[in-house]
Formats: C-alpha cells, sequence, structure tokens
C-alpha cells in the first residue's frame, strides 16, 4: 500500500497478520486489476458501490472461465 500510496496513509495494525488502511482511489478497471492481482492478500471493504464493481469483474472473469 505504501508503494502504491506514500507513507502519508493511515495503516491501521488489526492482529498480527491484518491491517486496514483507508485511501481515496478512481474506482477504475486499473485499480481493479491492481487488486485483483494483490489475489486474496487484500480486500476491499468500503464504499459498497466498489466492493460490486469488483464482485462484477470477478464475476465475469469467473464466466469466461467455467467449464460447460
Amino acid at each position: 500500500m505504501i508503494d502504491r500510496f506514500g507513507k502519508d496513509i493511515p495503516i491501521i495494525k488489526m492482529d498480527a497478520e491484518y491491517f486496514k488502511t483507508v485511501v481515496e482511489v478512481a474506482v477504475s478497471p486499473q485499480f481493479l486489476g491492481w487488486i485483483a492481482g494483490l489475489g486474496d492478500g487484500v480486500e476491499i471493504l468500503a464504499p459498497e458501490f466498489a466492493v460490486e464493481e469488483m464482485r462484477g469483474l470477478v464475476g465475469k472473469l469467473r464466466g469466461m472461465y467455467e467449464v460447460e
């Protein structure tokens, strides 16, 4: 996150393995692709429209690779 958003972002330690941060972003295909590239190491929690955008992208990709 620091590499992408800089040293001045708030980083809140949740436990030994997890942290939380709040950053302002433009929700775009590039942003969602970057998040997807991080795999299960990151999760969008809010706002809900950004979560829905990610769900839509994941659903579209899943549909492309389903075995019929």
